[in-house]
């Protein structure tokens, strides 16, 4: 698995988390997260069954963690395939105990429900009970945290068909004892009603690295508020973003409206996006309706989307400017470096598009930043990495001289097929002040050269997150 398959703002808007058992988005005080805030090393101990042991979510969180606390998280996953609570009581203390933990994740309900193991509910409430006991009898201080997890379907439901009632008892306990509880179940059966679940969770109890980042993952970051920031209230004067994005297919997108959250679709009120029909307004984003228009080589009405569903969900928590964010987008599918010359058809349009958009923001304070992504269609047309190289250095020159010379630019790597210009990326980077390039190797796909849902999620998140780094 890479580790670098950070999941920043994958986070943003994608669970509704239960926590004590209440539907609802419930975010919680989380000790270990506010000691790793304040700068305190924290050891974290993952506790449970296959879905822990091999599960994504647990390398996803420790990549989380280090990224917004470096060096400062240590997470040991010490869950074990096909085993239940009985187990884990019986190795409690060398594979949990003796990490001395300041905070241990626990989920057994899953397997306890098996019926070949023959275990009532009961036993498995006195056993998630005897591991509570005992881990906080180690170190009082310690923080548990219990979780609900997927449902199992097919056979593996035949074999658990008391699920619910286990499930129930681990809400009922940690809301007891005052625990922390992190209920993935109810967005699960969403997935599943909604004709999804296998997509990411193949085997119909295992969930997938996709699955684990758009449910599991998120769910924890938001309820535990993993690198969260001190809420500010932004005032009325604050500083408007600009956000100029721009290149081939991928950066209009090609994700699927289908496979987002249906919160995700339609009007996104925090963000404005030019009209590229009239050029006479800024209006409300709305995915699936005005976020293609004017895009070469993707219909306006082909049900996909790109960088903006994920800049919006971004938007709607963002503090640092006034709401909404202004947004135009500018790429066209299919082009290539050389075709952006300022005397062709794609620069050509990129200037009515923005000036257009300077009209309409004149007088007000505002903050630009360039999503960038070009190259996939170099590479296959044959462009020697030079040329391309070159090409892309003097259509940064021109971006600059139009929209300020210390405009950000925030551009993607490419597939792990195209190593070279993955190089040339990283020399831009270097060579040219205020360019920036983020990874892409470990997303997600929609088919050979774009990214679906998740890796669009992700890399938006990433592009964001250099963004917001350069404030620091």
């Amino acid at each position: 698995m890479n580790n670098h398959y950070q999941l920043l703002a994958i986070t943003i808007g994608c669970l509704a988390v239960l926590c004590g058992g209440v539907p609802g988005e419930a975010r919680v005080k989380s000790r270990f997260v506010a000691n790793l805030a304040a700068g305190k090393a924290q050891t974290i101990v993952t506790y449970g069954t296959s879905l822990t042991a091999g599960g994504a979510w647990v390398w996803q969180l420790s990549n989380e963690l280090n990224k917004d606390y470096p060096g400062l998280a240590t997470v040991i996953n010490s869950g074990a395939g096909a085993m239940w609570s009985k187990w884990g009581i019986e190795n409690l203390d060398d594979r949990v105990i003796s990490k001395k933990p300041d905070a241990v994740f626990i989920e057994f309900s899953i397997n306890d429900a098996y019926s070949d193991y023959k275990m009532p509910v009961s036993e498995s409430r006195a056993n998630l009970n005897n591991m509570i006991d005992r881990i906080l009898a180690s170190n009082k201080s310690c923080e548990i945290i219990i979780m609900v997890m997927d449902p199992p379907i097919n056979e593996h439901l035949v074999n658990r068909p008391h699920i619910k009632d286990y499930n129930q008892m681990y809400r009922d306990v940690a809301r007891q004892r005052h625990l922390i509880l992190i209920d993935h179940y109810a967005k699960w059966e969403k997935i599943l009603k909604a004709g999804r679940y296998l997509e990411l969770v193949p085997d119909g109890i295992h969930p997938n690295d996709a699955g684990c980042a758009l449910i599991i993952t998120p769910g924890i970051i938001k309820a535990l508020g993993i690198g969260e920031k001190p809420k500010v209230i932004a005032k009325n004067n604050a500083e408007k973003l600009f956000v100029v994005i721009n290149g081939e297919s991928n950066s209009g997108g090609i994700a699927r409206n289908a496979d987002a959250l249906p919160s995700e679709i339609g009007v996104r009120k925090s963000v404005k996006i030019l009209n590229n029909t009239t050029l006479a307004s800024f209006d409300d984003l709305n995915i699936g309706v005005n976020n293609l228009i004017g895009h070469t080589g993707i219909p306006a009405d082909n049900g996909t989307h790109g960088w903006e569903l994920e800049l919006a969900n971004w938007a709607e928590k963002q503090t640092e400017y006034s709401k909404p964010v202004y947004l135009i987008k500018t790429g066209h599918g299919g082009s290539r470096i050389a075709e952006w010359n300022t005397s062709g058809f794609y620069y050509t349009t990129f200037m009515n598009r923005l000036n257009a958009a300077k009209r309409l923001l004149k007088g007000e304070k505002y903050k630009t930043v360039v999503l960038f992504t070009l190259g996939l269609n170099d590479t296959l047309a044959g462009t020697d990495v030079t040329v391309w190289k070159a090409g892309v250095t003097e259509h940064f020159k021109n971006l600059r001289r139009e929209l300020g010379a210390d405009t950000p630019i925030i551009m993607t790597r490419f597939m792990a097929a195209y190593p070279v210009y993955n190089k040339a990326i990283e020399e831009l980077c270097k060579e040219i002040p205020n360019t920036y390039s983020v990874e892409t190797q470990d997303l997600p796909l929609q088919d050979t050269y774009h990214w679906n849902y998740v890796g669009m999620k992700t890399m938006t998140d990433r592009m964001l997150g250099v963004f917001e780094s350069l404030k620091k």
